[in-house]
């Protein structure tokens, strides 16, 4: 299985101690996991290149990694502001209308300083389910962690959460795969 993870954010930030944590727990399970910074990304520019010729324009490093149609999964992890994913996140996904999404699974692992429903994680969520719709991907059940501090360390329950979420995953991708859940 291989995951490629859009980070939004820098080190010591609760997205980057889950997404450490997250790929800790998934090199464990046999998932390949590739990472990519969504700072080092240009931004979508409408031109739709990639619809029309099936090749974007720019030339970053997430051309490089959609160009490899190996990739089981993509996740994006980032804070929510303002019920929305960040304009890091928002700017990949916006990169990927060029790309086949069937069978792909698609991931969130989302933090937020609110307790608002789901952390204001819900219409992140309804956006993704409209994505799968759409494209024919399939989006996991989220991670998402609420907390109005800075995480120090990762308790029990994230790591558990961590675990489902790998968990779902791998469900996901064996789903999308024409697999059978028993063999997990």
């Amino acid at each position: 299985m291989k995951v490629l993870v859009f980070n939004s954010r820098e080190e010591n930030t609760n997205t980057y101690k889950l997404v450490t944590e997250f790929i800790r727990q998934a090199l464990a399970e046999n998932i390949e996991v590739k990472t990519l910074r969504t700072s080092e990304i240009e931004k979508c520019v409408g031109c739709r290149n990639c619809i029309n010729k099936e090749i974007c324009i720019h030339t970053d490093l997430l051309s490089d990694y959609l160009k490899d149609t190996s990739y089981d999964a993509f996740i994006f992890a980032g804070p929510i502001y303002f019920f929305s994913l960040n304009s890091e996140l928002q700017k990949v996904l916006e990169r990927l209308i060029g790309c086949d999404l069937r069978n792909k699974v698609l991931g969130l692992m989302l933090t937020s300083g609110s307790n608002f429903r789901y952390g204001g994680a819900d219409l992140i969520i309804e956006q993704f389910k409209r994505i799968d719709e759409y494209c024919g991907s399939i989006t996991i059940e989220p991670f998402n962690k609420v907390t109005y501090d800075k995480i120090t360390s990762l308790n029990k329950c994230d790591i558990l959460g961590i675990k489902k979420f790998i968990e779902d995953l791998k469900t996901e991708i064996l789903i999308s795969r024409g697999g059978c859940i028993d063999k997990i």
